[in-house]
């Protein structure tokens, strides 16, 4: 799971174990995770509005399987599953 947004937001709340890799830094944070480009990667944000983005500069960098999580972290909170601080 990667949150795509910004580091203030990522603090108030995110999914359970989510990394956070603000779309201002995707491509610096992907490369660092260059040798797992072959694994899921599921993008969020709040809104849906940073994930399209997200997704395709990741999809750029060489990773294969990315997806967009359906409603974000509202939709995620909705469901009752968890997040943490």
């Amino acid at each position: 799971m990667v949150d795509v947004r910004d580091p203030g937001e990522y603090g108030a709340g995110h999914i359970l174990g989510a990394k956070n890799w603000p779309l201002d830094h995707i491509d610096e944070r992907g490369g660092e995770a260059a040798k797992r480009k072959d694994k899921p990667v599921i993008v969020y944000c709040d809104t849906g509005d940073r994930t399209p983005k997200a997704a395709a500069a990741l999809r750029k960098l060489g990773f294969t399987r990315v997806v967009n999580l359906s409603g974000g972290l509202p939709a995620w909170q909705q469901a009752g599953l968890p997040v943490e601080k």
